[in-house]
């Protein structure tokens, strides 16, 4: 402003030297950028002509080039950075107590186990397919029959506190801790007190099979225990922990809760953590709203189900399968070739349907056992007609009662959990930080300073055209 009313005065005297007047112009613009640049990188390349001494030029110049390279590695540096996605990931100790006890299901490793079971797979009319509850129920021993001995943080628990349902592998299996009692009432979940072999679940089970099926079935005595979070069903496709007979077994259990960052961190697609999961898989939709823990490989076994079906009408029958009012195939009436899960049916046709999470809740096991002594329960086979039918040329004594029988103590092996977490290495934040970090301490450059330039051009162009217009008043007096 006052670089303007000078040169207004100077107008306003007439005077015909134009020189002058350009001279005041350009000292005003002088002006301008020496109080906008003060301190500034401009600063010091200024100096290098200014100076009248040769080894400051040399210095001023070396200072200049040096501390712009470096600024501009490091910004470098930091651009690459953001954008390889690396992760810090944190873990953290967490002590809970009392803390949830885990989901267990256990199934006996024989799908057929009973006199009924002989007598309908010899059955001509048999084919496996579409049988009724009830009918499922009688392939095996009831679990009243079956659970000898049942204790939970060291008081007796019963049938009652077990659910039912039917693998299609494994056959009848029951769930403890499921939140639901045999009745399907809503139940209060258990809680581990201790983390001590005789504070978890401990069952003796009878685990032994109809006699005659001992030449009709490959023969193995023993149950599958699954480990799960109480939140969900179990998923039918884990595999679980396979027991023998004939010892008394330990499993402690560790738990793991994971939570990975998505795409571009990593390859994982979805946070079920997160209350907004919006996607457009019909198969993801159809294991969330089933109540099951969605995972990827639940996902691609229901992405064959859903091929099989639209093809055939029906589902396979010794995969899980959560389409509601599909009728079971006859083996027998499906190509060989639909059956295999091969690299390019699950990368071309499930993988874009099929999410990958980005949380898992692992549980981990370790297993340790002893040798039981049979000669406790001989008696209460005995007893038990049901059981006692399946011995028909055996004699009912304490080794082949060893046979028949699993011990289990599952516990937890410490009542902390590990959490992990990931975050980003560097975000945009991060990466902003350290660009302006860099450039404001090599090169005196900020935010403030790049606005300072752009309000020095501004005034520059009002500055040029005040000028012209004062110049072509003045020559009109």
């Amino acid at each position: 402003m006052e670089k303007n009313i000078e040169l207004q005065n100077l107008a306003k005297l007439n005077v015909p030297q134009e020189n002058s007047f350009i001279k005041h112009r350009n000292e005003a613009i002088k002006a301008t950028f020496k109080d906008r640049l003060y301190n500034s990188l401009a600063q010091a390349i200024i100096k290098v002509f200014l100076t009248p001494y040769v080894v400051v030029k040399i210095f001023l110049i070396l200072f200049v080039l040096g501390s712009s390279g470096l600024a501009s590695y490091l910004v470098i540096q930091s651009i690459m950075t953001y954008f390889t996605y690396g992760v810090s990931t944190t873990s953290r100790i967490i002590n809970e107590t009392p803390t949830l006890f885990p989901k267990i299901t256990f199934c006996n490793v024989n799908k057929f186990q009973t006199q009924f079971a002989f007598n309908l797979t010899h059955n001509l009319d048999f084919d496996g397919e579409n049988l009724s509850n009830d009918v499922k129920k009688k392939l095996g021993h009831n679990l009243n029959d079956i659970l000898l001995e049942c204790t939970f943080n060291q008081n007796k628990c019963s049938q009652t506190d077990f659910t039912w349902s039917f693998d299609p592998l494994y056959g009848n299996c029951y769930t403890f801790n499921s939140g639901f009692d045999s009745n399907g009432n809503k139940i209060d979940l258990n809680e581990s007190l201790l983390s001590d072999p005789y504070y978890g679940l401990e069952l003796t089970l009878y685990v032994n099979v109809y006699e005659k099926l001992l030449d009709t079935i490959t023969y193995a005595a023993g149950v599958v225990v699954r480990i799960g979070n109480s939140s969900y069903l179990t998923d039918f496709g884990t595999a679980g922990v396979f027991i023998t007979s004939g010892f008394n077994t330990f499993i402690s259990v560790n738990r793991e809760f994971k939570s990975i960052l998505p795409k571009p961190y990593s390859n994982c697609d979805i946070d079920l953590n997160s209350a907004s999961n919006e996607q457009n898989s019909d198969l993801y939709n159809l294991i969330v709203q089933s109540n099951y823990a969605y995972s990827q490989q639940l996902c691609f076994k229901q992405c064959g189900q859903m091929t099989v079906i639209s093809k055939y009408n029906c589902s396979l029958p010794y995969i899980l399968s959560l389409y509601n009012n599909v009728k079971t195939c006859n083996m027998g009436s499906i190509s060989k070739i639909d059956l295999i899960y091969s690299a390019d049916f699950i990368n071309e046709i499930c993988l874009p349907l099929c999410p990958l999470e980005c949380s898992q809740n692992v549980y981990t096991s370790s297993v340790s056992f002893y040798q039981l002594n049979g000669k406790k329960y001989v008696s209460s086979i005995q007893s038990n007609s049901n059981l006692a039918s399946d011995f028909i040329n055996r004699s009912i004594d304490s080794m082949t009662i060893k046979e028949s029988i699993v011990h289990v103590n599952i516990f937890y092996d410490s009542l902390y959990y590990t959490l992990s977490t990931e975050s980003p290495q560097m975000d945009l934040v991060s990466l902003l930080a350290s660009i302006g970090g860099n450039l404001s301490l090599f090169l005196g450059v900020s935010v403030f300073s790049l606005c300072e330039l752009i309000e020095v051009g501004i005034e520059m162009i009002f500055i040029y055209r005040s000028s012209k217009r004062i110049k072509s008043n003045s020559n009109n007096y």
